[in-house]
């Protein structure tokens, strides 16, 4: 339960950085590579050099590395559009919604049980994403081809897809002990393509980057490393992947609203504050109900 919460903390923390990012101009793309590069370098340090002996890395990680390294790039390219056609709220409902797909794997897959409490906190979760996330609202202002109107799905369906294949790494044990270095190597791979696209960027567009966006990718880089590690950590207790991703995503929100209105005074209606009762009777719940 140890690395549930600090990774609930740290995401939340994570939300409270992208919220300043607006505020003091960071260019989103750079930082978000630079915060890969960091995280592999700090799995690098933490693993004192595990991370690049490449010679060593189980084949079987490799499949999921690059498929996770190049979801994790594709996914924040995806979401940046999103909320630039439909807005953030939007964007975060689609991504907390997608451990809807979460749960259908391992239920289907794992044959993991639903029992009626369980049943029941899922219902108050999904309920309280809707309250919390506020009223969906799209900016788009004229009409969006096809590919465009197919943004928010995409980010469901994306979201669903790096959780669920976190689920089924944990389940096949093959990271166990050495969960520090397969997300250094994850990172390493996102970070590898996100660097080539900023190369391409700035040599074919001309775009150029300042001192800011590196700083503020090396301060998101740091907790960012530390998600991915405990949320491989967390799944290796004894609760089902059906059960700690709801209660992850769920908490996430939760804490970070309550930081947003201690921090940044976000307004608060009826609904919002409904939502974040619901939300902790759905964590509570679920819990309970594993």
């Amino acid at each position: 339960m140890g690395y549930l919460v600090a990774s609930v903390v740290l995401n939340a923390l994570l939300s409270v950085i992208f919220k300043l990012f607006s505020t003091y101009r960071i260019d989103n793309f750079a930082a978000i590579v630079v915060n890969y590069i960091i995280c592999f370098v700090i799995a690098t340090i933490v693993t004192s050099g595990g991370v690049v002996q490449f010679n060593s890395i189980p084949h079987s990680w490799w499949p999921y590395l690059i498929l996770l390294g190049s979801i994790f790039i594709l996914t924040f390219n995806i979401v940046a559009k999103t909320i630039q056609l439909f807005g953030i709220t939007i964007a975060t409902l689609m991504q907390k919604m997608s451990v809807l797909l979460v749960v259908i794997f391992a239920v289907a897959y794992y044959r993991e049980q639903l029992n009626v409490i369980r049943i029941i906190g899922l219902v108050a979760g999904f309920i309280s994403i809707f309250l919390i996330t506020g009223k969906v609202k799209s900016q788009r202002t004229k009409k969006l081809a096809p590919i465009f109107i197919a943004l928010p799905i995409i980010v469901f369906f994306c979201g669903g897809l790096i959780d669920s294949t976190f689920v089924h790494v944990s389940r096949l044990q093959i990271t166990l002990g050495s969960e520090d270095r397969f997300a250094g190597l994850l990172f390493g791979i996102a970070g590898g393509i996100g660097l080539v696209c900023l190369l391409l960027n700035i040599t074919i567009r001309g775009r150029r980057y300042s001192l800011r966006d590196i700083v503020a990718g090396i301060v998101l880089g740091i907790p960012n490393f530390f998600t991915v590690y405990f949320i491989q950590k967390m799944l290796t207790s004894d609760y089902d992947g059906s059960v700690i991703f709801p209660i992850h995503n769920i908490a996430i929100l939760l804490v970070s609203a309550i930081a947003s209105r201690l921090l940044f005074s976000e307004k608060f209606g009826l609904p919002k504050y409904v939502g974040m009762i619901l939300a902790i009777g759905a964590i509570v719940l679920l819990a309970l109900g594993s």
